[in-house]
Parts: structure tokens; sequence; C-alpha cells
């Protein structure tokens, strides 16, 4: 739960980022879509749509909900997983986890 409300007070705090463009829920859905499918088809260019994701986050115009932040913490696992930094896979997967308790 701890994780899960830092997570949103983050997102909130990053809407002041200064971004040329802003991102709906619709479209980082559709970008966490594009990153997963990527990873299951073992495209080689899952590393670079991943990391969309990740830059958009600073970017939201809206604060991003329960199910979403949930896969975002499922993707940075992953990230990290194919980084070999598996502390870090571990504490994004369970914050996954925290987050869809």
């Amino acid at each position: 739960m701890l994780q899960s409300v830092a997570f949103l007070l983050w997102s909130a705090s990053a809407r002041a980022a200064n971004c040329p463009e802003t991102y709906t829920i619709e479209q980082l859905n559709a970008m966490l879509d594009s990153a997963e499918s990527a990873y299951r088809n073992l495209d080689d260019g899952y590393p670079a749509i991943a990391q969309k994701v990740v830059d958009a986050l600073p970017c939201m115009a809206d604060l991003v909900p329960r199910e979403t932040a949930a896969r975002l913490h499922r993707e940075v696992g992953l990230q990290q997983m194919m980084a070999k930094q598996e502390p870090k896979a571990q504490q994004a997967f369970a914050a996954a986890r925290t987050i869809q308790s």
C-alpha cells in the first residue's frame, strides 16, 4: 500500500515536469501493450519500446490508476531483469504485487 501511495504522489508531482507533450492513461496503456507484446515476441526493439514507457511517466496528464501502476512496475521489473539487476527487479515485482493486493 505504501508503495502505491508513493507512486501516486510521485506521479502527481511529476505532472509539473517540463514536457513537450503530455500523455493520457489510454496512451500509456497502449505503450505498455506494445512493450508487453515486444517482450513476448522476443522483439529486438523491446528495450527502446519499454524505455518509451518509462520516459512518458513524468509527462502524464492524469494520475495513474492502480492497475496501470502495477503494470508499470512489472514492466520495470522486466527491464531490470534484462539488465541483470536482480534486486531492483525483485523490488519492482514486489511493488506490483503490493499494488494489486
